[in-house]
């Protein structure tokens, strides 16, 4: 049995193609990543 992620986070579509994130997920996911780059003072 082969288990697959769904390519969604809730209701917003994750990738496109195998490896491309889409415009609306990385928007949702860029204040929690900059907050994580910015803990480790990585510079903008």
């Amino acid at each position: 049995m082969s288990i697959v992620c769904p390519p969604f986070a809730g209701t917003i579509p994750t990738k496109y193609g195998q490896t491309h994130l889409t415009v609306a997920y990385a928007e949702h996911i860029a204040p929690a990543l900059q907050q994580a780059l910015d803990a480790i003072g990585l510079p903008e």
